[in-house]
């Protein structure tokens, strides 16, 4: 059976549908407004995270965004983040944690492709780079490991490298299954400018921490939690405005009837007190004849 469309005109149903339709209502925007923090809390934090180190170092690692081409800038490869002018360290660390070797990536915006990336970091004799999908894989020897040294130019970031999060809005977002399977990979270390990660480094985390407070959101004039605030408000008051709307309807609709009833109406305690009127009336008639019709037999009786 073929569906068919059914497009309500009044009623409760067709007033849900104009609240989630209507492209400037508050469900519509609340949304937009979802979006928009999740986009910005994955950027942030990706950005920070992916420059970072944590307690273990990878032996491989594939990146979790595709692009369309490698052979095409970075910036024109269909990734949801366009990298920029800068660069990324990856850092080779042997079995006791010194550094082995360290190469840097160096990425101009609109030139750099990932086929440069590949070939940059496959040139160090420690290190593997590979492109299978559109995604870049990176491999080191046995016995050592990579971490990286912070990025400017976003392009881990944009690659889903060494990242926390994946996806791209309110309905994407999850947390890097390389992370929630191994909690030793969250990068609350920096590496510091000799390459070395240290165990127990926090400055990653603070950094991450204070992202809490940064003013990230409506063009850098309110942070995570006052905009989060800020649109649940909207939501509540929105809410209110709604019920006291039908209050006030209801009401309306109260008066109205009272006043039909008024006038055409028909009230019970009347129509009792006009029947007990009629039956009085009746029975005080009937009286009467009764008392005439007596007077008369006896008139008729004493002739």
């Amino acid at each position: 059976v073929a569906a068919t469309a059914v497009t309500p005109l009044s009623g409760a149903l067709a007033g849900t549908a104009d609240a989630r339709n209507l492209s400037t209502g508050i469900v519509k925007q609340t949304l937009t407004d979802l979006d928009s923090l999740a986009r910005t809390v994955i950027t942030r934090v990706n950005r920070l995270h992916s420059g970072g180190a944590g307690l273990t170092g990878y032996t491989s690692l594939t990146a979790v965004n595709a692009v369309s081409s490698s052979s095409v800038a970075l910036t024109a490869a269909g990734l949801s983040t366009t990298p920029v002018t800068g660069s990324f360290r990856v850092l080779v660390h042997d079995s006791t944690g010194a550094v082995a070797s360290s190469v840097t990536v160096n990425v101009t915006a609109g030139a750099t492709t990932l086929d440069d990336v590949r070939a940059a970091i496959d040139a160090d004799p420690y290190l593997t780079a590979t492109i299978s999908g559109g995604k870049l894989t990176i491999g080191t020897t046995a016995g050592s490991t990579f971490a990286f040294g912070g990025d400017s130019s976003d392009t881990l970031m944009a690659l889903g490298l060494n990242t926390f999060f994946t996806g791209s809005d309110a309905n994407s977002i999850a947390v890097n299954s390389l992370v929630s399977g191994d909690l030793n990979k969250v990068a609350a270390a920096q590496a510091d400018s000799a390459g070395l990660v240290h165990a127990g480094d926090g400055a990653n985390a603070l950094a991450l921490a204070r992202l809490r407070t940064d003013l990230s959101m409506s063009g850098g004039t309110v942070n995570f939690t006052d905009f989060y605030g800020g649109m649940v408000g909207r939501v509540g008051s929105a809410s209110r405005d709604a019920q006291q709307a039908v209050d006030r309807q209801k009401a309306l609709v109260e008066v109205t009837q009272g006043l039909q009833q008024q006038a055409e109406g028909v009230s019970t305690d009347e129509e009792l007190i006009f029947l007990t009127q009629s039956q009085m009336a009746y029975a005080a008639a009937a009286r009467y004849v009764t008392v005439i019709r007596e007077a008369l037999d006896a008139l008729l009786n004493m002739v």
